[in-house]
């Protein structure tokens, strides 16, 4: 049995590219998609009731930031690498040190 995801698209988002992109990584995952909510509250009330198990999101802009519950595993961070492209085309991409976010 796939686990049911639902796309969360943010209430006066008008960019379909994040749909497409969302169904892809659902489709990726191999999740069966539920539906597209717009609110956070709805996200929450379906996994409350354990309608859905995923919620997918397009941009890490979209989270947002005082959900709570939260799970989390002590030890593992998320490196985010960034590269510049600044220069020739043949230029090599620099790779950068990971930097840590920290929340408060």
């Amino acid at each position: 049995m796939s686990e049911k995801a639902a796309i969360l698209y943010p209430e006066g988002e008008v960019n379909e590219l994040y749909i497409a992109r969302a169904l892809n990584h659902c489709q990726e995952c191999k999740y069966a998609v539920y539906g597209i909510v717009r609110t956070w509250e709805a996200a929450f009330d379906l996994i409350a009731r354990r309608e859905v198990q995923v919620i997918v999101v397009a941009r890490r802009d979209h989270i947002d930031p005082n959900w709570a519950p939260r799970v989390e595993v002590a030890g593992e961070f998320s490196r985010i690498v960034a590269a510049s492209t600044r220069g020739s085309a043949n230029q090599r991409i620099r790779q950068r040190r990971a930097r840590f976010l920290r929340r408060d």
